[in-house]
């Protein structure tokens, strides 16, 4: 009950003390009827990898309605990338039958069955991230197989693009999508790198803002090969400044996936992790489903508010700030000095002591 005291607090002082309501001017957005309010659901990515299965898909749709997510608004499973190994000579995608058997018809008919939407990946370029087939080039024969199979969201990534423009790549496949006439999600995973927030209004229904999340407060560590820098939750949270004005009903800011639950932080950092992603107004796709979860649905169910009616909150450009907000959620202690190291001292008093949770 302490933690469910504490949610509760920390969600209803964020929403009345930071959110208003929607005065910008809707015109012009692309609008598949979709994605009204931030979707929320499960991806298998960034706690399974390849390692999917249909069994894996099913056992969490199960786990989605036993546990109560669904019933918090949890409704989209989404497989990410390795469900596909080729295509055949005309074209189609063939997807991996060792572990998926029954086919994607199936599984997504086993997924509906249970009250939940079923989402797929794929890729703008010529193969995903794992060097399976990507869509580029088969964007419309992809996109009615989708349709055959009840797909409800496309996570559509960014890797193997070579030269290829964004917008182009982007609109095709919307416009694929559109055709099929089935509505489905259009999540732009492109890493923000063509600074999507300012044209794909009109294509997607949430875009990614950055590079991968990885499960921990703050790293900015360079990558094996030399390049920079995977991404904490402080790190990619600075990155949203400024971008909330772009997101509304129907076209949202997307910060990457939750890590809550993987392992990587404490509990009262996937505390501020979570609160923070809903001060943004972001789509929240879970990776984990076991006890954790728990700590997911407890925000979870104080989101029946319309969210479609209140704006993304506005990240304070200055750290000292957004540690004054990380007081008033009782994530670091009043007396705290926020004129020095401001916000990224917050993991020490987010990471755990007394008087943290109330």
């Amino acid at each position: 009950m302490k933690t469910l005291t504490w949610f509760r607090g920390a969600v209803i002082l964020t929403i009345s003390f930071l959110a208003i309501l929607f005065a910008a001017n809707e015109a012009g957005a692309w609008d598949n009827g979709v994605a009204l309010t931030p979707p929320m659901g499960w991806n298998s990515w960034n706690k399974f990898g390849c390692n999917v299965s249909e069994d894996l898909l099913k056992s969490m749709a199960d786990g989605m309605v036993a546990s109560g997510m669904k019933d918090a608004g949890y409704q989209y499973v989404v497989i990410d990338d390795c469900w596909q190994v080729s295509r055949d000579a005309g074209g189609n995608i063939v997807i991996d039958a060792q572990r998926f058997p029954s086919g994607m018809k199936a599984l997504g008919d086993y997924i509906h069955s249970k009250g939940l939407k079923f989402g797929i990946y794929s890729d703008a370029g010529w193969g995903t991230c794992q060097k399976r087939p990507g869509s580029q080039g088969h964007e419309y024969q992809d996109a009615i197989i989708y349709a055959k199979w009840g797909v409800d969201y496309l996570k559509y990534d960014w890797c193997n693009t070579g030269t290829r423009n964004a917008e182009e790549a982007y609109a095709t496949m919307r416009d694929a999508l559109k055709a099929t006439g089935r509505p489905i999600v259009f999540s732009m995973c492109e890493w923000g790198t063509a600074k999507p927030w300012l044209w794909a209004k009109d294509t997607g229904n949430s875009w990614r803002t950055t590079g991968d999340i990885v499960d921990k407060w703050s790293s900015h560590r360079k990558w094996d090969d030399g390049s920079c820098c995977e991404l904490g939750m402080l790190d990619i949270l600075d990155l949203q400044v400024g971008l909330d004005a772009f997101a509304g009903p129907g076209h949202w800011n997307d910060p990457d996936m939750l890590e809550v639950g993987n392992g990587g932080m404490t509990t009262n950092e996937y505390r501020a992790h979570f609160s923070l992603w809903c001060m943004l107004a972001a789509p929240l796709m879970s990776a984990a489903l076991d006890a954790s979860g728990a700590v997911l649905l407890m925000v979870s169910a104080l989101l029946s508010l319309p969210l479609s009616l209140l704006q993304p909150t506005t990240v304070m450009a200055s750290k000292a700030t957004m540690a004054a907000v990380l007081v008033r959620m009782r994530m670091i202690p009043p007396w705290y000095d926020t004129s020095r190291n401001m916000v990224r001292q917050a993991g020490c008093w987010a990471g755990g002591g007394d008087g943290v949770v109330t």
